[in-house]
């Protein structure tokens, strides 16, 4: 009788020893997991009305957007973003830093030209996300040559900050076809950017692409380049941002030569914060997608945001959109939207 005893002590430690040990395994995974993973998203849905024949009055949901980052080492990340409005993943790299002056990025990813296009859209002051410039000439919409493919692309990117923090850098060698996509032809991409920390506030940038591209459609901006043709994609740009206690604001020059089609496009845009939770939003934007056509079109904007909670805001904007005759009547256009991020 105490021989079967002690073994059913025995068994009821064991046992006891096991349960703890799993529900110690357990916690560590989740604990593992809770460090090493973020899960981040964001809903933008408003409405728009444009005046004007080809105007528009319409309900809409630009965004919904969900993201996971992996901290897999303290030097290698990794990022999967994917868009449910759009259908399709808009992010998937892995990145390694073997110092700060040297990293490795691998994968799909924002095209890093210029000042503005590497902006989240959480952060971007305008409704319309980015300035006609970019949206146009690094494909993130509105080129039916380069499709919309939300200005990234697929390549490797090397990037480092140096001299402590006064200067960033960026060269990259991509498709030139977009997301999701593989490349149409043989000829890879050059992107390669310089930021100066000049200052606290000051921030002066210089960007270059260089690329042969196949089209994915025709365009009536450049009506010479047709639907499978290769073409020249090359920019330049120069730019600057200031960040103070109660304003931001940024200008960009870009010039950009599609095929013989030569275009340029210049903005600048000041977010004024009048209150914790109101920004005043100013922006003169210019665009030229043809020299040789004349197509140009003048956006002003004013709009006003109300962080109501951390990632979300109310927003409104007022565009008049002063257009060439090349490119049809001018219209205004009143755009609010409502934004929640997590």
């Amino acid at each position: 009788m105490r021989k079967v005893l002690t073994l059913l002590l025995v068994c009821f430690n064991v046992c006891t020893f096991a349960q703890e040990s799993k529900g110690k395994l357990a916690n560590d995974v989740i604990n593992t997991v809770k460090e090493r993973l973020t899960i981040t998203g964001f809903l933008q849905a408003g409405y728009d009305y444009e005046d004007g024949e080809a105007g528009q009055s319409s309900f809409n949901v630009k965004r919904a957007d969900l993201a996971l980052t992996a901290k897999i080492t303290e030097r290698w990340r990794a990022m999967f973003a994917y868009a449910f409005a759009a259908g399709s993943v808009q992010e998937l790299w892995t990145e390694y830093e073997f110092i700060p002056q040297f990293r490795v990025k691998a994968g799909q990813f924002k095209i890093t030209f210029g000042v503005e296009n590497p902006i989240a859209p959480t952060k971007a002051e305008l409704i319309d996300d980015y300035s006609q410039l970019t949206r146009y000439m690094l494909g993130v919409s509105g080129n039916p040559l380069q499709g919309n493919h939300a200005g990234r692309d697929i390549g490797i990117l090397l990037n480092g900050d140096l001299f402590d923090n006064l200067i960033h850098y960026d060269l990259g060698v991509l498709n030139g076809q977009g997301i999701n996509r593989r490349d149409g032809n043989r000829h890879k991409d050059i992107v390669a950017r310089l930021n100066v920390n000049a200052t606290e506030w000051l921030t002066l940038s210089g960007s270059m692409y260089k690329g042969k591209n196949h089209a994915v459609g025709t365009s009536r901006y450049i009506p010479e380049i047709q639907e499978g043709e290769d073409y020249t994609n090359d920019h330049w740009g120069v730019g600057a941002s200031i960040n103070i206690k109660e304003v931001s604001a940024r200008a960009e020059y870009v010039q950009s030569k599609e095929g013989k089609a030569k275009s340029e496009g210049y903005y600048a845009l000041a977010y004024v914060h009048v209150h914790p939770k109101v920004d005043l939003i100013l922006s003169y934007d210019y665009l030229n997608r043809n020299k040789s056509l004349a197509m140009k079109q003048t956006n002003y904007v004013a709009g006003a945001d109300w962080w109501f909670y951390p990632g979300c805001r109310l927003r409104l904007n007022y565009t008049y959109c002063d257009r060439n005759s090349a490119l049809g009547k001018s219209s205004s256009l009143l755009q609010a939207q409502i934004q929640a991020a997590f």
